[in-house]
């Protein structure tokens, strides 16, 4: 019932008027692409319109949706014993009320994102809302089919990071070693080395930990001034010695050669 509801409340609001047509932009178009998409994960045999700009459900649950609508809305006086399906109900007539104009054809909610590829969207997403272990369900299956996609070093980096936001500090090290051989020429390269520097010191190697943040600066490409500044708090929270390296690039390959034996 809830989900129903919920159903009716999403046609009428982005739906906006009967007479809506698909001339929208692109970035409209991807994200309702995408909203139909999350939207079938939580409502079962959901039959959607042709239109682009708007999610119109026609049918769901084999029904149609003015089915639905006679059902739910036509009579008031149901008797909801659930509380929260009853506030659901009242929310949806107050929307429904003041509903006097359809959306901006080409409004988007500030934290759209761009669609990359289904397993990518999705592993953002469950990131965003620090859903960790699911986030890092569908960028693992992403690396795993799609290694020489253009976004498959911040890929990498973000399942990764799964790990050391669940303190899995092992795990994030070796996936943080993975993205730097990996990837080495990538802009975030520099990130590897830097955390890859912060889990050593978390699972007790201060000494290679410190090495690798002191290596951070003499990576390519340069470090920009937040990664910059970033490893220089971690070197003070970590009471890291400062080292001014020389021969950067074979200390750096020696000190990665070391933590790779060091974690495996």
């Amino acid at each position: 019932m809830k989900k129903l509801i919920l159903t009716i409340l999403f046609t009428l609001v982005l739906s906006g008027s009967a007479f809506a047509d698909n001339h929208c932009n692109e970035n409209r178009k991807d994200w309702i692409k995408q909203l139909k998409r999350d939207l079938a994960y939580d409502i079962e045999d959901v039959v959607y319109s042709n239109n682009q700009c708007f999610v119109e459900i026609l049918e769901h649950s084999g029904r149609s949706i003015e089915e639905h609508s006679y059902r739910i809305a036509g009579d008031k006086r149901d008797d909801f014993k659930d509380s929260e399906e009853r506030k659901i109900r009242n929310l949806f007539f107050d929307i429904f009320n003041n509903l006097d104009q359809p959306l901006d054809i080409n409004w988007v909610p500030p934290d759209y994102i761009p669609s990359v590829h289904p397993d990518f969207d999705d592993g953002i997403k469950y990131f965003n809302k620090k859903e960790y272990y699911s986030a890092a369900l569908f960028l693992s299956d992403f690396l795993e089919n799609n290694i020489q996609h253009d976004i498959a070093p911040k890929a990498q980096y973000l399942y990764a990071e799964t790990f050391r936001l669940t303190d899995d500090y092992i795990e994030a090290a070796t996936q943080y070693l993975t993205g730097y051989e990996k990837f080495i020429e990538s802009e975030f390269t520099p990130l590897y080395v830097m955390r890859l520097g912060e889990m050593m010191i978390k699972i007790d190697y201060p000494k290679t930990g410190c090495e690798l943040l002191n290596n951070v600066q003499n990576e390519v490409p340069p470090v920009n001034d937040d990664i910059y500044f970033e490893t220089e708090q971690l070197m003070k929270t970590y009471k890291c010695p400062k080292v001014v390296t020389t021969d950067g690039d074979i200390m750096l390959a020696n000190l990665i050669k070391d933590t790779k034996e060091l974690i495996q």
